[in-house]
């Protein structure tokens, strides 16, 4: 078991901090006086493609709320008693700035040597080995243990072996990796990995590498020969690229891109083990000329129904006016409580829950029509709410059917 203050120590004496930053440090806070450290917390996931409920293991972590000039948001302080694992959160990236002509601006990489990646829609994940737990887990962007994917790749046999071999020669490295599939957070274009890469229900592109504990990367030259070693897929790069010709860049890449509608754009990023190497995003959205596949079209609001209004501040105990003139009271939430408690062993012993059902509709109904102002109770549709109100029972059955 570790406290905050023992992560704090940890950070104070990793990043040998002095002065007043040390001071806030030690109260979790930052330089700006903002919260610093969160506990994280891994609840109970249900895979409903795979039909199964994962418990969270034992794993305690801290991650990053608000970062320091030295340690960015998103980065995971894993730790058991009084061992401890920093795990780096991946920089973000900038937008690479359009042109009023409708051209990128990439002077900033001028004179540089670059690598430049296609632009994958996964999720960003990093996956590390944790010492004491004998294995690797997955992290996502903001610093949260992933459960899910964790499982699935832990799962996947053939991936898995991949990783456990990796890991057992590379535990201080830290695998960068976009990870898409059927199954997984972000099943945008699953067919099309599936039928181009045989991912079917979790799979990852590797697109750098870390030195786990320290803010560095891996040369990229390294990157792809561990990647080839272990047979991991790597993010597809765009070699002896000419960044002055950007009309090039529109129209050997970018447009069938976009004609392809897969790939969200792509990747600048300087050849440099530096954790403060410039990167910037390049995304097809950025340009005029691709516009309209990319224009946010705005959201409809769900209007609910008055019914649903009055059922839902009924039970949680205040009015609506001008209908409800009170919620609902300590008495009436006994009865129902009492119902529901001969529905869970109806259900639990297999018995016939259609009476006690009725009998919770129309207890229900019954409070808060007593419940609604007389003036408006000739306006009020009863039909209607009291199929809000069989609604609203039916999932309460489902729920209970759940965990019983």
């Amino acid at each position: 078991m570790c406290e905050l203050s023992d992560a704090l120590e940890f950070v104070i004496r990793k990043l040998n901090m002095s002065g007043d930053l040390l001071n806030r440090v030690k109260n979790n806070e930052t330089h700006t006086g903002k919260r610093f450290l969160v506990k994280g917390v891994m609840r109970e996931i249900f895979i409903k493609a795979k039909g199964i409920r994962v418990q969270p293991f034992d794993i305690q972590y801290y991650r990053v709320e608000n970062g320091l000039p030295s340690l960015r948001v998103g980065t995971t302080i894993l730790c058991k008693d009084n061992q401890f694992i920093l795990v780096s959160a991946y920089p973000e990236l900038e937008p690479v700035k359009i042109l009023t002509n409708d051209l990128p601006d990439l002077s900033e990489f001028e004179n540089k040597k670059i690598i430049v990646q296609y632009k994958i829609d996964g999720y960003n994940t990093r996956l590390v080995h944790i010492d004491w737990l004998g294995n690797y887990v997955a992290i996502l962007r903001g610093g949260d243990v992933d459960l899910r994917t964790t499982y699935l790749l832990w799962n996947e046999k053939t991936l898995n072996e991949k990783l456990i071999n990796f890991f057992s020669s590379n535990r201080n490295i830290i695998i960068n990796a976009e990870t898409v599939g059927g199954w997984s957070l972000n099943t945008h274009h699953a067919d099309y990995y599936k039928k181009h890469f045989g991912i079917d229900k979790i799979g990852f592109f590797v697109f750098d590498m870390m030195k786990r504990d320290e803010s560095a990367f891996l040369p990229y030259r390294r990157v792809v020969t561990l990647s080839k070693e272990y047979a991991f897929l790597t993010v597809k790069t765009v070699n002896n690229l000419d960044i002055s010709s950007t009309n090039a860049i529109i129209d050997n890449i970018l447009n069938p891109m976009y004609q392809e509608g897969v790939y969200e754009g792509l990747v600048f990023k300087e050849d440099s083990e530096a954790y403060t190497r410039l990167m910037k995003k390049l995304r097809l959205e950025y340009f005029k000329r691709y516009k309209e596949r990319y224009k946010k079209k705005p959201k409809k609001k769900s209007v609910k129904s008055i019914e649903t209004v009055i059922l839902e501040h009924f039970i949680q105990g205040y009015p609506e006016p001008p209908w409800l003139t009170r919620g609902i009271t300590s008495e009436e939430t006994k009865e129902l409580n009492m119902l529901l408690d001969k529905l869970r062993l109806a259900i639990k012993e297999r018995d016939d829950i259609g009476v006690i059902a009725r009998e919770l509709n129309s207890k229900l109904l019954a409070f808060i029509l007593s419940a609604i102002d007389k003036k408006m109770s000739d306006k009020l549709n009863k039909d209607k709410l009291e199929k809000v109100i069989k609604s609203y029972i039916g999932k309460q059955i489902g729920k209970l059917r759940k965990h019983t």
